[in-house]
Parts: C-alpha cells; sequence; structure tokens
C-alpha cells in the first residue's frame, strides 16, 4: 500500500550515500512513516536523520512535541536536526515555506538526498480542494506528488499517499504506539483546516463514492497527463527554452497548454537568476494569450519588461544609464518597440472619435491626439522619434510661452532615471510635439474643425 516510486527513490539515495531525511512533526502520519521505514530498512538505517522544525506558535505544545520526537530520535537511534522559528503566527504558505527551507538547509548540508514526508490520501483531497478554488492547472492539481525533485541536491518523497488519516491511527492505536495531535488542526483560523472540516464531510455524505479514494485517483491521472506534456515540449523544444530570448515559432499551430507551460518554463529560467517580481494569474493569462495568437506584448516584471515581437520572447532589464538612442521613424499605423521595453504606437482616427481629446484627455500621459501632418501618405513616414536631449522645449498645451522640457519633467515628477527611457516625438522638422508624462504641445492642440487626427499610445 505504500508509494513504490518513492521507496526506490529512498533505496537508491541510500544506495549512494546520500542521506534520507524524514520530516516529523510528532503526528500520527510522520511518526508512522519513521517507524515503518526503519523497521523495512534496518541496513539503511545509517543514512536516515529526522528533521524537526519548532514554529514554536503553540507555547508549551510546541515544546513537548520538540521533546517527543527528541525522545523517538534517541529511541530509535537516528539523528535529529531541530529548527525553531520567531513564533509568529501568519499564513500556512509561510510556515511551509520556513519549515521546508530548514528542511532543504540540513539536507544540503549533508551533501544531498531526499526528504520523506508523511502526507496521506486526506492530504491529497484537501490540497486539490485548495488548489481547485485557487484556479490552479495541471501542475497545482497533481500536488502533493509521490516524488518531486527540487533542483539538484534534494528531492522529496511521500510513501504514504495511499493511506487514509483513519487507517494510519487506528495502526498506531492499535499497536498502542502514542503520537502527538496538534488541536490547532481542529480550529478555523487555517484555509485547510476549514476545508477538512466544512467540506470535505459534507461532500463525502452527498456522494456516492469515496471522496479522497476519488480525489488521489484524478490527482494520479492528471500527474500522468501532465508528464505527457513535458515530455510532449521537451521533444519540441528541450533546452531552449531554459535560455532568453526563445523563439516561439516551433510552437505555432500547438495547443494553448503547450505555449503556456512552456511559459512557465521561461518564468523559472528567470526566478533562478533572481530577477525578483512575480506576475498575477489575470497577468499569466494575458501573456499566454498573447504567445498563443502570436500578438506583441509588453508585460512589466520585477526590473524589467518580458517582451514578445516577432514571435520571439525575451526579458528586458531596465538601465538607468541607458544612453541616447538615434531618430526612429513613426508611420500612421505604424508600431515602435523602444529601448528599456516600451512601446509607442500611432493609428489614424476618424473626426467622430475626436471628442473627448478637443480637452485635454484624463490620460494625457500615455495617451494623446494631434492633428495629421499635411504630408501623411499610407507608409509615409509623418513623425519622428528620438530620446530627450538638453535643450529641449516646446509651448505646453494652454501655456503662455516656451519652457524645456527638463522643467516639465521636474514639474510633473518625472524621475531622472526614466527621461532617458522616455520617447520625444517630434515633427520632421524637430520641433518637439509631445512626451510621455508630460501635455501635448500647443502646436498640436486640437480644434473642431480637425477632421481626422493621429492617435499616439505610449505603453511602458
Amino acid at each position: 500500500m505504500l508509494e513504490q516510486k518513492a521507496l526506490g527513490v529512498l533505496e537508491s539515495t541510500a544506495a549512494v550515500g546520500k542521506a534520507v531525511g524524514f520530516a516529523c512533526s510528532g503526528g500520527a502520519d510522520s511518526v508512522l512513516l519513521l517507524l515503518l521505514l526503519c523497521a523495512h530498512y534496518p541496513e539503511l538505517k545509517a543514512h536516515f536523520c529526522i528533521l524537526h522544525f519548532n514554529h514554536a506558535l503553540r507555547g508549551e505544545a510546541s515544546e513537548a512535541d520538540q521533546v517527543f520526537v527528541g525522545n523517538l530520535a534517541e529511541q530509535l537511534g537516528v539523528p535529529i536536526f531541530v529548527g525553531r522559528g520567531k513564533g509568529d503566527a501568519t499564513s500556512e504558505g509561510v510556515l511551509r515555506e520556513e519549515r521546508h527551507l530548514f528542511f532543504q538547509k540540513i539536507m544540503k548540508q549533508q551533501g544531498g538526498g531526499c526528504i520523506a514526508f508523511g502526507h496521506h490520501l486526506n492530504d491529497v483531497a484537501e490540497t486539490m480542494m485548495m488548489r481547485l478554488s485557487r484556479g490552479s492547472g495541471l501542475k497545482g492539481l497533481a500536488a502533493p506528488r509521490a516524488v518531486q525533485s527540487h533542483g539538484d541536491d534534494v528531492c522529496y518523497i511521500r510513501p504514504l499517499l495511499g493511506l487514509s488519516r483513519q487507517m494510519i491511527e487506528g495502526a498506531l492505536q492499535g499497536a498502542g504506539i502514542a503520537f502527538c495531535t496538534d488541536h490547532t488542526n481542529f480550529e478555523g483560523a487555517y484555509y485547510r483546516n476549514r476545508i477538512r472540516q466544512d467540506v470535505l464531510p459534507v461532500w463525502g455524505k452527498a456522494s456516492p463514492q469515496p471522496v479522497a479514494v476519488s480525489l488521489a485517483r484524478s490527482r494520479a491521472l492528471l500527474e500522468e497527463e501532465d508528464e505527457a506534456l513535458d515530455v510532449w515540449l521537451d521533444r519540441l523544444w528541450g533546452e531552449a527554452l531554459w535560455v532568453m530570448p526563445v523563439n516561439w515559432r516551433c510552437l505555432k499551430g500547438y495547443p494553448k497548454a503547450l505555449h503556456r507551460r512552456a511559459f512557465h518554463r521561461c518564468l523559472l529560467a528567470l526566478d533562478k537568476k533572481s530577477i525578483g517580481g512575480k506576475l498575477s494569474a489575470a497577468a499569466v493569462d494575458g501573456v499566454v494569450t498573447a504567445l498563443y495568437e502570436g500578438q506583441a506584448l509588453s508585460q512589466s516584471l520585477g526590473e524589467g519588461f518580458l517582451i514578445f515581437k516577432e514571435a520571439v520572447l525575451d526579458y528586458v532589464i531596465l538601465d538607468a544609464s541607458l544612453p541616447p538612442w538615434g531618430t526612429l521613424p513613426l508611420v500612421e499605423g505604424g508600431v515602435i518597440a523602444l529601448p528599456g521595453g516600451a512601446v509607442l504606437k500611432c493609428e489614424q482616427m476618424e473626426a467622430k472619435e475626436l471628442g473627448v481629446f478637443l480637452a485635454l484627455p484624463p490620460d494625457f500621459k500615455k495617451n494623446i491626439c494631434l492633428p495629421c501632418p499635411k504630408e501623411m501618405k499610407a507608409g509615409v513616414v509623418v513623425l519622428q522619434v528620438r530620446s530627450w536631449r538638453p535643450g529641449d522645449n516646446n509651448q505646453p498645451l494652454g501655456a503662455p510661452g516656451r519652457k524645456k522640457l527638463q522643467d516639465q519633467f521636474v514639474d510633473r515628477k518625472v524621475s531622472e532615471s526614466l527621461r532617458a527611457k522616455l520617447p520625444v516625438v517630434c515633427h520632421l522638422d524637430g520641433t518637439v510635439l509631445w512626451a510621455p508624462g508630460l501635455v501635448p504641445s500647443e502646436c498640436v492642440r486640437l480644434n473642431r474643425g480637425v477632421n481626422c487626427a493621429l492617435r499616439l499610445t505610449y505603453q511602458s
């Protein structure tokens, strides 16, 4: 009834002389796991160690659990490593990350190996319900897995996924073996507890099938499909996904699920470079849709931008010392990808759409309209774009006279580092018309007699 895949990893880990750690809280599941495997693998005990993390959230009860696990380690003759939290009550996710970082730190000090966890059938059901409510995909719904890699040095194994909480506690009680009970597991403060106490029992009564068993089967099937998508993607791209910029052409015509998986691999590659920043679920969906449909995009992430254009995805870090860039031509219907990851669009508008622009629009910092230049013809350069230069000036809309752009930047609280990245839109004769963040020039004021205009949109 134990997960054979997990046991195989344990055996191979000990066979090469690496450590096998047991995450033991003193609860029934981790105690049973430790006793079972010590009994089943007496010849491997020399490679075993116990990992206990005391979050110090329950006062004397937390200290009693630590003493219990310490006594168990002494009786079994297995070394123990104890970590301690700050005693700050916080979210389940933060607490889990805190103890897992401790576990991984100890295992790396031991030269790497695997960590055995006592997760069981009920944990699978609870996790799946939590992940479903958060909109997780295949990878999230396939957790917890019997075997899960955590880098080159550490692997997680979960041999008890086929056993229920009732079976585990019944086995220990039947053998007269003590274990600890964390009474906070019966309180409603944490989401998992509410799922365990309020949701699954009701669902179990309504379902004609054992819910935990059915969800465990679904988890296993989802893991199979998750692994299949990974194999498919590997055959298409292999290691190329881990190096940016990434050419997206080879995924054209393939299902959106592969585009999403490829993008998540790119995010993992960037995360290893410690770029900082996370994307919301909505932002990820937007990027994946653009990749799938081949649409250009610019998405901020950490200190830089994800840029997708001409089927190539790249990550551009903004450089505060960005040097001045040359003059770029702007045509009607054109899009310019600017240094630093921004985009400037130019499109024609009809008279009936111009009403809001006759006065200064509320979003003028990124969106303005100006009368169509006389020179405008299809494909003909009508404007030019360049970086800001000392001495640039114009007459701001509604102002009595001319004013340097530098002073306008100061007035509008535009930082010095940003000024070097902003485009300055000029007429072909060099007249400064507009820069994002500033009001447009008086010379491009829209009057009611204007029949058509150009709309400029700046996307940072």
